[in-house]
C-alpha cells in the first residue's frame, strides 16, 4: 500500500530560564534526524510495547512503500488514535481509514481499471486527533481515490464444522488469547490460541468474505501453515481447515462492502 518525501515535524522545545529577576525564553529546534530516528524506532517494533514512544512522538503522517517486505504485516493503535502499521496492503489501509477491519481486505472493492500492483505500505500517524481523516486525505492525494460503505449481494464463504470429533481435539488448553504470525517465507505460521471460530473466520479471508456459521461458542488452539511466497490461497486454507474438522462452503449473501471509487472532477 511511488516514493514520497517523509513528512517530519520539527519539535520546538521551550525552556524557561529564570535569572536576576528576568525571564529568558530559550527555543531549541530538534533536528529532523532526531525525529526520524524516533519514527524509525517505532517502525522497527510496531507492537503495543512501543505505545509510550508512539504517544510521545512528534506529530507526523508517514506513508511510504514498505521498507520491511520480509516482516509480517503488523501494527497497533493507541487509545488516542495514534497508530503504526508495517507491510500492509492498500486494501487494509482503506479499511483503517474508513472504519473497516484491516483484516478483511476482501470486503474492499477497487475500481476495475485500478492497478493494485504488489506494493505494501508502512504508515505512521502521530497527530493528536483526526487521524483517520488525515489518512483519508493522504489516500485521496496519492491515488485519487475515496470510498463509501455499500451493501452488495456478494459471493462469500461460510465456515462450517465438517468433523465435530476432529474439531474437539483442538479445544483450547487455556491461557491468554493470541492471534499472530510467526516465521518467514514458507515456514510462516498463523497461530490462534484460545480463539473463537469467529476470529478465525475474520483472519482467513482471501478473495471472498468469510462468515462463521459453525454455531460453536468454544475456543480453540490452531497453528496453520502459510505459503507467504505465493500468498495465502483459498486451496491452502481449505486444506488447513479440513485437517482440523472445518470447511469452507461457497454461498452468496448481502455484505457491507467498502466501495473505493475515483474522485470526481
Amino acid at each position: 500500500m511511488a516514493w514520497t518525501k517523509l513528512k517530519t515535524a520539527v519539535v520546538i522545545g521551550v525552556g524557561i530560564l529564570l535569572a536576576a529577576g528576568t525571564t529568558t525564553v530559550i527555543v531549541k529546534k530538534a533536528t529532523v534526524s532526531t525525529s526520524a530516528s524516533i519514527y524509525e524506532a517505532i517502525f522497527e517494533h510496531p507492537s503495543s510495547q512501543g505505545m509510550n514512544l508512539l504517544e510521545s512522538a512528534p506529530p507526523t503522517l508517514i506513508f511510504r512503500p514498505t521498507q520491511f517486505p520480509h516482516k509480517n504485516g503488523s501494527g497497533f493503535w493507541t487509545p488516542t488514535g495514534k497508530g503504526v502499521v508495517v507491510n500492509f496492503p492498500l486494501g487494509s489501509l482503506f479499511g483503517i481509514a474508513y472504519g473497516f477491519s484491516p483484516a478483511r481486505p476482501a470486503r474492499v472493492v477497487f475500481p476495475d481499471d485500478f492497478d493494485l500492483g504488489n506494493t505494501n505500505y508502512d504508515i505512521l500517524i502521530t497527530f493528536p486527533s483526526q487521524q483517520k481523516e488525515a489518512l483519508r486525505e493522504e489516500l485521496k492525494k496519492r491515488f485519487g481515490l475515496t470510498a463509501h460503505a455499500e451493501t452488495r449481494e456478494t459471493d462469500v464463504l461460510l465456515l462450517k464444522v465438517a468433523d465435530p470429533a476432529k474439531l474437539q481435539l483442538y479445544r483450547t488448553t487455556g491461557g491468554g488469547y493470541a492471534n499472530y504470525l510467526t516465521g518467514n517465507g514458507n515456514t510462516q505460521k498463523h497461530i490462534f490460541r484460545n480463539a473463537g471460530l469467529g476470529v478465525v473466520a475474520d483472519y482467513i479471508e482471501v478473495l471472498k468474505p468469510v462468515f462463521d456459521r459453525t454455531g460453536s461458542k468454544e475456543h480453540y488452539d490452531f497453528s496453520f501453515q502459510r505459503m507467504e511466497q505465493k500468498g495465502p490461497s483459498l486451496d491452502m486454507w481449505s486444506d488447513q481447515l479440513n485437517q482440523v474438522g472445518l470447511e469452507l462452503v461457497p454461498s452468496r449473501e448481502p455484505v457491507k462492502m467498502l466501495v473505493v471509487e475515483r474522485l470526481k472532477n
